[in-house]
């Protein structure tokens, strides 16, 4: 076997095409896993009240531009004692967002939006809850929103592993058992 179809079989077994440099391949890899969306950071925050605290973050499955600047959305729920869920994202002023999960059609609702207007999330203590039994039951999550002086924005999360996460940490069941 002639040396140069031993390392294009080589080549072959190693996932690369005739020709990849490393850092080819490197950019094919980091462009799957960007198909994939992210995937979710567990940060745990130590304990308030003997209760554990636990954040979860999500970035969205790509970046925005807004305002000449490129900006990653990111779903944020924090588990435990001050329980919360939101959307960090650029700059906004706009209650008004469409929400929409797998292939459902977007459904517009009044979000809040946080004192530094770069926060959107369910306005009340209850939407909260029954938006993440939304998240839960869903591999898929869909933002549409207003940033600041610009266009609207449409961004996507992959909120697959969510369940999973959060049956396997403490702070999270409190969540789970107000559903």
């Amino acid at each position: 076997m002639s040396k140069a179809i031993l390392l294009m079989l080589l080549g072959l077994l190693a996932g690369c095409s005739v020709g990849d440099a490393p850092e080819q391949k490197a950019a094919k890899d980091s462009h799957a896993s960007e198909a994939k969306g992210e995937k979710w950071d567990r940060m745990p925050a130590g304990q308030v009240n003997g209760r554990d605290k636990t954040f979860l973050s999500l970035n969205a499955t790509s970046s925005i531009h807004v305002q000449d600047k490129n900006f990653t959305p990111e779903l944020n729920i924090g588990c435990g004692p001050g329980s919360h869920v939101y959307v960090k994202v650029p700059a906004t002023e706009d209650r008004n967002v469409r929400v929409a999960f797998d292939q459902s059609a977007p459904v517009q609702q009044k979000w809040f939006v946080g004192p530094d207007h770069d926060v959107l999330g369910p306005p009340t203590n209850e939407a909260e809850h029954f938006f993440l039994g939304q998240l839960l039951g869903a591999k898929l999550f869909r933002l549409e929103f207003t940033p600041k002086g610009g266009t609207p924005q449409s961004v996507t999360f992959n909120v697959l592993d969510l369940g999973d996460i959060m049956n396997h940490d403490t702070a999270c069941t409190s969540w789970l058992t107000h559903r």
